[in-house]
């Protein structure tokens, strides 16, 4: 018969209860009655007990490539759209940014971690471990011209070896090519400058018949957009 002095069996005894971190629900729970739980951080089979997740403060870790991370900081708001609610964008605010890049499988360079809190669910019923994707706000301007970006055109200038853009303006039944500045832009737009007013009938795509245009071509106004 064994026999433990009274002070290492409480002190055992404390040991047996576990207590989370955080106040939740439990949403996982990996380890079976009767099996011994293993303190210890590696991924084996009795050191990972459950899962417990916040419903209340709800936050999502996209990965942000390394090209990009500098225009991202702490705070810069966001929009998180759900897979399953694809029309129901959520607001939210960028909370944490890794200090150390990572390789991402199906990644061919490093990107950063960044934790986005979701600030108002809109009643949308998340759950933990759902994919989604973000928007991330780098910057942001009012009332400002725009041109669809299938109407913008790319040209390196030889001699300084930066990228032009460029744009062909309908007047008199015939293409103009104009340059332009571009500002701020998204997956459809780009912002203007200077080049452009909002009186020019500008030509827009297809992108084929565009690359093939060339200044003072004539063309149809049934090319020009609305």
């Amino acid at each position: 018969m064994r026999i433990i002095p009274l002070n290492k069996a409480s002190e055992l005894l404390k040991k047996t209860s576990v207590h989370s971190p955080i106040d939740g629900v439990v949403t996982f729970v990996s380890i079976a009655e009767g099996e011994t739980a293993i303190a210890s951080t590696t991924n084996i089979r009795g050191s990972h007990l459950m899962t417990i997740a916040d419903p209340v403060h709800l936050m999502t870790e996209v990965q942000v490539d390394e090209a990009e991370i500098a225009t991202i900081s702490l705070g810069q708001k966001a929009w998180v759209t759900a897979i399953a609610w694809p029309d129901h964008p959520l607001p939210g605010s960028v909370e944490f940014i890794a200090g150390t890049a990572r390789t991402v499988s199906g990644r061919s360079s490093a990107s950063f971690t960044v934790r986005i809190r979701i600030e108002d669910t809109k009643d949308t019923e998340l759950r933990p471990g759902m994919s989604c994707r973000a928007e991330i706000l780098t910057s942001d301007t009012e009332r400002v011209l725009a041109l669809p970006l299938g109407a913008t055109l790319s040209e390196r200038d030889l001699e300084t070896g930066v990228d032009d853009l460029h744009v062909f303006v309908y007047r008199n039944g015939t293409a103009n090519k104009q340059k332009i500045e571009g500002g701020l832009s998204d997956d459809g737009f780009i912002e203007i400058l200077s080049g452009l007013d909002g009186e020019d009938p500008v030509i827009v795509g297809p992108a084929q018949a565009l690359f093939e245009l060339r200044d003072g071509d004539a063309v149809s106004d049934r090319t020009i957009s609305d």
